[in-house]
């Protein structure tokens, strides 16, 4: 198992396998590097240097170590490459390619007859919007915590959040008092997919990320999408598939919930869901992985040309 403590004892047994396999390139998708390889780090955000975290604590220290050692870099997102290029820009030699996320099958429509059985199942009696993942920090689920409150048809709704942490955040449940009917799940993809189906939004305001997969997982089951401006790589994502409100104005999602509620609007962005989400099929990962390939396919002729 990879131990993000003991680089170069990684390093060393990276090596001995790719010298065993006989192996021109590594891709670390996630933060390991061998020495004496070509390798592609694979870089899903900088969320913990955009934040300012401490970057001497583990794992934020594994991570620089696979950069330094990359040759190259595979970016999520136009957004996590020009993270790399503004903060990191000792690396802006080294060959970039841009490679989107790709969208699971376990995402799609349902029928209505099993929908039903997984609401009954987890307690879904009401209309209801959806929290995916963390809520606190960056993730910024108070904002739609402090609108839920103003809703005036709040009563008609449950809260239903899947993933993060297995209970209510009090500082969440604070804002909604003496409202309570929230539910919090761990779901499997299938199920949580059958849940974003019948869901009046997926509300999505983290105000940092370096993709946003959840924006893809609501679409693909038919689910219109809410997300804060502040997290560029989620607009990047969402374009106009998703109504995009300001993460620390309470009004602003307040409107959005309201507007989510009719017809016409929620007939549109599921539309215009479905289309977007046909642009991170499988096949468009295959083919931009593979370019990303071809891209490094001359550095890593001359990298072993060099060592010869």
């Amino acid at each position: 198992p990879f131990a993000d403590d003991k680089y170069e004892e990684e390093c060393r047994a990276i090596d001995q396998i790719c010298a065993e396999k006989k192996v021109d390139l590594f891709i670390s998708t996630y933060f390991t590097a061998p020495n004496s390889f070509y390798s592609i780090s694979y870089l899903h955000d900088f969320i913990p240097d955009r934040l300012g975290m401490n970057l001497n604590q583990q794992p934020w220290k594994s991570k620089m170590f696979a950069m330094d050692k990359a040759n190259g870099y595979i970016g999520v997102s136009k957004t996590t490459l020009q993270d790399l290029q503004l903060l990191h820009p000792r690396y802006r030699e080294r060959q970039r390619s841009l490679v989107y996320n790709a969208i699971s099958n376990d995402f799609r429509n349902h029928k209505s007859e099993a929908i039903e059985a997984v609401k009954s199942k987890h307690g879904i009696h009401k209309k209801y919007f959806v929290v995916l993942g963390h809520r606190l920090t960056y993730k910024n689920a108070i904002v739609f915590f402090k609108a839920f409150a103003e809703l005036k048809n709040r009563d008609e709704f449950q809260i239903v959040c899947v993933g993060g942490y297995p209970s209510l955040e009090p500082v969440l449940g604070f804002y909604i008092q003496p409202f309570n009917d929230v539910i919090v799940l761990s779901v499997d993809n299938d199920e949580l997919s059958m849940i974003l189906n019948h869901a009046s939004a997926l509300v999505y305001p983290s105000v940092c990320e370096g993709f946003g997969m959840p924006i893809l997982e609501g679409w693909a089951s038919e689910c219109p999408v809410i997300v804060a401006k502040q997290a560029t790589a989620c607009l990047e994502v969402a374009g106009d598939g998703a109504i995009a409100v300001d993460g620390f104005n309470v009004l602003e999602m307040v409107s959005a919930l309201e507007e989510v509620q009719k017809t016409e609007t929620r007939k549109r962005l599921i539309e215009i869901g479905k289309t977007r989400v046909r642009r991170f099929s499988l096949d468009n990962f295959k083919e931009q992985f593979y370019a990303a390939l071809s891209d490094n396919l001359p550095n890593i002729q001359n990298y072993y040309g060099t060592k010869k």
